[in-house]
């Protein structure tokens, strides 16, 4: 086993970890809120992150993702490594100030158009993150680039339980949605301080000349990618800022529950991105096509099993898992849920390998493909959630996610020449069919769990043996080897940091 491949499999490990605890840590604050403070107060909390989500990707101008591709592919130039990233911190702090201003000014425009009057007072609240927040975006992926992803998950994960702490407080002295707010804010400061601190030595003399001629080339690449990143957000976020127009606060508290459930399966297809993409561009840089297009074939392929036993498992129980944690006033979640089960599992293959085209330097084709997607996801949503409230919207992004996956292997196969196995495909598909039509065929005739924990082992069972060759079964024995030494390792750190 080469050094590379256990550096690959060993950092896929460390980010799903990262993922996972973070979700874990982060879920409480969704389930305190629409638990105990209301369907309302979920909404309006899903409102501002949402809100706050889409402004921060364009606050920052791309400049994370230009960061990543050339720190990754000069990174042993150690001058010109120092000048972009002295650069990419400068310009990211000038920046965030600018997004401040520009957000704080204009809460009320956007609280009026959607016409919640809390809206306001807390986008005027988390606009004070924003030079934080764009700054330590630009310092985590510089360690993204270096693939440093013990100490990038490590930071990561601390950041995650200090605003859960933090939250935690302020709603015990009830502030509500506000409360969370505070938390998201007073944890980027505090990482903030620390990243500035762990990055001192590349704050080296520097003229204004190569700050101008460094931050152009930054952000000739990074407007590009943000281009293409504002359309996925449209594909992600639609549904829920026209919920919000269309509908009411408590109808986004409700759907954001069938959102938050589905996206869970994200976190697997989003760690591997996370390495992919540095690998890609180093790959690319050393014109190693083979090696992209085996990266490219086996991801998908091994992140379509893993995803649709996850998605089958999360059908089965959805119903129950959603009234035991939230209560019983959010069932109207599940409809909408199962719905975007589907557009997740599918566009989630090709997630995982998702910024191929930006490590390519396609950037051109990175910006294109997802505006049919997010086309149809916004006419779909206008037309349909008037109509059928979310369980429309679910419809509308589950029809566009699908799209949007289609597209990209379209331009993968023309591209990069990457040969699929339609039949495998095929199979993995009728399989996943049968499997389902015999859960809903079992849920009519028994209400106990017996029957769909028969199913879900069934399912481990065929894919395992039917679906995955003897060679793929030993890569993953050995990928679950060096995850459980990437495990132990990262536990140690996390020991010798905080003890």
């Amino acid at each position: 086993m080469d050094h590379g491949y256990k550096k690959f499999l060993q950092d896929i490990s460390i980010t799903f970890l990262t993922s996972i605890v973070n979700v874990i840590i982060a879920f409480p604050i969704s389930i305190i809120l629409g638990r105990y403070l209301g369907v309302g107060e979920l909404g309006l909390y899903r409102m501002v992150t949402t809100i706050y989500g889409v402004c921060i990707l364009f606050a920052t101008m791309g400049i994370p993702a230009s960061v990543i591709k050339y720190v990754a592919e000069f990174q042993k130039n150690n001058d010109q490594v120092t000048r972009i990233i002295s650069s990419s911190i400068y310009i990211s702090i000038l920046l965030g100030i600018i997004s401040f201003l520009i957000i704080f000014l204009s809460s009320n425009i956007i609280g009026n158009f959607f016409n919640m009057t809390e809206l306001p007072l807390l986008i005027r609240t988390i606009s004070i993150v924003f030079p934080f927040s764009v700054t330590c975006s630009t310092m985590l992926a510089i360690l993204n680039g270096f693939r440093d992803m013990k100490i990038y998950s490590l930071i990561s994960v601390s950041q995650n339980i200090l605003m859960l702490l933090i939250t935690i407080i302020f709603i015990l002295l009830g502030y509500g949605v506000v409360g969370v707010v505070n938390g998201i804010i007073i944890s980027n400061i505090c990482i903030f301080i620390y990243l500035l601190w762990k990055f001192r030595n590349y704050f080296t003399k520097i003229s204004s000349f190569q700050i101008i001629n460094n931050s152009k080339i930054l952000l000739n690449f990074g407007i590009k990618t943000v281009i293409g990143n504002s359309v996925i957000l449209i594909n992600y976020y639609a549904d829920t800022l026209m919920i919000g127009y269309f509908l009411t606060a408590e109808a986004v508290g409700v759907y954001s529950v069938a959102v938050i459930l589905s996206q869970f399966l994200w976190l697997i297809p989003d760690s591997i991105q996370k390495i992919t993409y540095p690998i890609i561009s180093e790959y690319h840089g050393k014109k190693r096509n083979e090696e992209i297009n085996q990266i490219v074939t086996k991801t998908m392929r091994y992140t379509t099993c893993i995803l649709i036993t996850i998605g089958i498992i999360a059908l089965i129980y959805s119903k129950y898992a959603i009234e035991l944690i939230y209560g019983d006033s959010f069932g109207e979640s599940i409809k909408p849920f199962r719905i975007l089960l589907i557009g997740t599992i599918i566009f989630g293959v090709v997630k995982s390998i998702s910024s191929v085209f930006a490590a390519i330097g396609r950037t051109d084709l990175f910006a294109k493909i997802p505006i049919i997607s997010a086309i149809i996801n916004v006419l779909l949503n206008f037309l349909l959630i008037p109509i059928y409230g979310i369980t429309g919207a679910a419809i509308a992004t589950a029809t566009s996610l699908c799209v949007y996956s289609a597209i990209m292997v379209y331009y993968m196969k023309k591209l990069l020449r990457v040969s699929f196995d339609i039949n495998w495909y095929t199979k993995t598909l009728v399989l996943t069919a049968v499997l389902i039509i015999i859960n809903d065929i079992t849920m009519g005739i028994s209400r106990i769990h017996v029957p769909k924990m028969i199913i879900a082992f069934l399912e481990i069972i065929l894919i395992w043996s039917y679906l995955l060759t003897s060679e793929e079964k030993k890569y993953l024995y050995d990928a679950a080897y060096k995850s459980k030494q990437a495990v132990c390792q990262f536990f140690c750190k996390i020991k010798d940091t905080y003890m």
